[in-house]
């Protein structure tokens, strides 16, 4: 089992194209850096970007990223503010391992979307991921 770990966290990056000043290239650094470092994974600890299904360019690149870094994180108050931007159509952004997840429902699998709480393991480590919104 693994008793040390390395990864990268970061939050409120608020991407949205005319609105914000932050870029997809902010982005790329961030996991540049953390490939540079040899995280194993990329935690964002939410705000990520204010419309997530208007915002592909910054989701696929985070999900999509070119080093293959899994990916997981949770609900900042923006994620959820946009009309139309509800849980059922953010969750499956929050994560690029989706399936290797335990998500907070019954059978521990994504369902409709409508969860709180999800959380992976890693050598003798839980990563817990909680709404902290109420949402």
């Amino acid at each position: 089992m693994k008793d040390k770990l390395c990864f990268a966290v970061f939050a409120d990056l608020h991407y949205k194209q005319g609105m914000y000043l932050s870029s997809v290239a902010d982005l790329k650094s961030v996991l540049e850096r953390a490939d540079s470092k040899n995280a194993e994974f990329v935690i964002h600890c939410g705000d990520l970007c204010n419309d997530y299904t208007g915002s592909p360019e910054i989701t696929n690149a985070l999900l999509d990223n070119p080093y293959c870094m899994p990916v997981y994180g949770i609900y900042g108050n923006h994620e959820l503010e946009t009309p139309g931007n509800t849980m059922e159509k953010v969750t499956p952004f929050l994560t690029n391992r989706a399936d290797e997840v335990v998500w907070g429902t019954e059978d521990g699998k994504i369902g409709n979307g409508d969860i709180a709480y999800y959380y992976f393991d890693t050598g003798d480590f839980r990563f817990i991921f909680t709404d902290k919104n109420y949402s």
